[in-house]
């Protein structure tokens, strides 16, 4: 893993706040390291299986493995993911990323079977599953039946909104920039638009 990321100056911030609050709001640019550095997180702070909903397929799958590599071991060991026709955990892995269908299968099971700790990943993208997932692990919150923190992230979701709805602690974390420059060719010689009949 790289040795910094932008989401790193947020650490304290978000484990005190999973601690404190149990509830938490997340938002931070795309490349930040919401997905990679949170899970592991969590993973330090609690006791048990950390679940990460992410919506597709593709994202879950590359960051089990990118993980997985960092720590030298094959996907599925401690780290692992489950999605439709295709589940790599096993009995020993404590960070699965799954995707929301998959993740509501797993919060069918009794309260005192689920995750320690799940986090909503990229929730701006919003559908029927995930909303699903989200309304179940609040509920079961508000009733008391869990006390599993609770993360919800995002690049472009509106997490002010968000927070107040749902009385979560709010992060927000910044990206990297990188300076941009500017050149200007030549003005074209002749016609700049071409007959797209003959193209």
């Amino acid at each position: 893993m790289p040795p910094t990321l932008p989401i790193d100056a947020h650490r304290e911030e978000i484990t005190e706040g999973v601690a404190a609050h149990g509830l938490v709001v997340i938002e931070a640019p795309t490349g930040s390291g919401k997905s990679t550095r949170i899970p592991v997180w969590l993973e330090d702070a609690v006791d048990g299986q950390v679940l990460v909903v992410q919506p597709r397929r593709v994202a879950a799958r590359s960051l089990a493995r990118y993980l997985a590599d960092g720590r030298g071991e094959r996907v599925g060991a401690s780290v692992g993911y489950r999605v439709r026709f295709d589940d790599k955990s096993s009995a020993d892995t404590r960070l699965i990323f799954a995707t929301p269908g998959v993740a509501l299968r797993m919060l069918r099971a009794d309260v005192s079977r689920w995750p320690a700790a799940v986090v909503l990943d990229e929730f701006h993208e919003r559908g029927l599953e995930i909303d699903l997932c989200a309304a179940v692990l609040l509920e079961a919150r508000r009733k008391g039946l869990t006390t599993a923190p609770l993360i919800l992230t995002s690049a472009t979701l509106d997490g002010k909104n968000l927070a107040e709805r749902i009385g979560a602690m709010r992060v927000t974390g910044e990206g990297r920039t990188y300076p941009v420059q500017i050149d200007y060719g030549e003005a074209p010689s002749g016609p700049a638009l071409m007959n797209w009949r003959n193209a």
